[in-house]
């Protein structure tokens, strides 16, 4: 489910590897509606992801990045290994380690953050403790974005922008 859930955020999101069925039902019920949530947000967050890609079609920079790219200033972050942005709006935490329900994140300095999926606000410059139980991967979401997000079910005519405080 972790791995799942990791790859909400990424540019491809591909469920495969050796199992012989990966479809969302095939790994139990108990996994299934998890599962569906992430897919659901990986749906809405397509505009998000095709607003990105865009992006570094046009300047070259990829939208997937180590955070000391977009935060040279803060050297905290430097050697980060296990966080990075879903640029320029989403830094990505996920949860790696067996069987946790939690996880500390390094918040870069300069703005403030909010968790995606609770509203709540994190000074910058500071490393939290985050509530990640099996079905949440915590993205921190910088504060004053604009997500352009929909939902699985919307044309891109229907896309709406939302805007993060």
């Amino acid at each position: 489910m972790r791995w799942f859930e990791w790859d909400v955020f990424q540019s491809v999101m591909r469920a495969h590897g050796e199992r012989m069925h990966n479809e969302v039902w095939a790994y139990g019920k108990q996994a299934e509606p998890i599962l569906a949530r992430h897919l659901r947000l990986r749906y809405a967050m397509l505009p998000y992801a095709d607003s990105l890609a865009y992006g570094s079609y046009q300047s070259g920079a990829p939208f997937l990045r180590a955070l000391f790219m977009d935060f040279l200033n803060d050297p905290r972050v430097a050697n980060l290994g296990d966080e990075y942005m879903y640029v320029p709006a989403l830094l990505v935490a996920p949860v790696s380690v067996p069987g946790a329900n939690h996880r500390r994140a390094c918040l870069p300095a300069g703005c403030d953050w909010r968790n995606y999926w609770t509203n709540q606000r994190f000074k910058g410059g500071q490393t939290i403790d985050v509530v990640a139980p099996i079905d949440i991967i915590p993205p921190l979401v910088r504060a004053g974005s604009i997500l352009a997000i929909g939902s699985a079910t919307q044309s891109a005519s229907q896309w709406r922008a939302v805007k993060m405080v």
